[in-house]
């Protein structure tokens, strides 16, 4: 109309579709814990027998939950049609054990007391820790649940249960301190050193220069 010659001009423009993004899983504990975290208290120090390797979670924790895809938005074509954008996809829940899911099977939730772990792609929730032997590379154990030893207990090493300790050797200079039974195969060797404290009952074979401490029996 205005004869305009010689030079480009703009008569349409189209606007390009944005496309949606994908659903996720949102996890609210650490699938990683394979590394030592070493942590300092109040005072700067650091224990380098507490490597904290185990999360510890309590019946109807959430422990992941299902992120939404996001709407793309729309485009138009130079003619002004418009160009629907792709939604993205959805995503699922990971397989799991031990664990409760929500009506609308978004979120997770831990059905039981213990210690949440990533294994094989897959979710699981443990009430009972079993372990060959209390070692450096163990660490210290502080766990809500039950402990099982299935070898030894290194010198100066200390099990914290919420529940029972069960060892399948004799121990020294360890610091054991369960809320329900502790059963010890072999014996305490205690080198005065020894401080073992259980709610329940203690069973050993022998006991030798320990602080033994029961709110129930003492079984020697």
């Amino acid at each position: 109309q205005n004869r305009i010659t010689g030079e480009w001009v703009v008569i349409a423009r189209g606007v390009k579709p944005e496309e949606g993004t994908n659903g996720s899983v949102r996890f609210h504990f650490d699938k990683d814990r394979i590394k030592a975290r070493i942590q300092e208290d109040a005072t700067g120090k650091v224990n380098l027998r507490d490597l904290n390797l185990i999360q510890n979670v309590k019946k109807g924790d959430l422990l992941c939950e299902l992120i939404p895809p996001r709407a793309g938005k729309s485009g138009m074509s130079v003619k002004g049609e418009e160009l629907p954008s792709k939604e993205g996809a959805h995503a699922k829940l990971p397989e799991a054990k031990n664990v409760t899911i929500s009506a609308d099977r978004t979120h997770m939730y831990a059905a039981m007391d213990g210690l949440v772990q990533w294994v094989d792609n897959a979710v699981q929730v443990d009430a009972v820790y079993t372990v060959h032997d209390v070692d450096a590379s163990v660490g210290n154990i502080r766990f809500n649940g039950s402990v099982v030893v299935q070898g030894e207990v290194g010198d100066g090493y200390e099990i914290h249960a919420g529940q029972d300790i069960t060892i399948a050797s004799t121990v020294g200079r360890v610091v054991l301190e369960a809320g329900g039974n502790i059963r010890i195969a072999g014996g305490i060797l205690g080198q005065e050193k020894a401080m073992v404290t259980a709610n329940g009952g203690i069973h050993a074979r022998f006991i030798q220069d320990a602080h033994v401490k029961s709110e129930k029996e003492i079984v020697v």
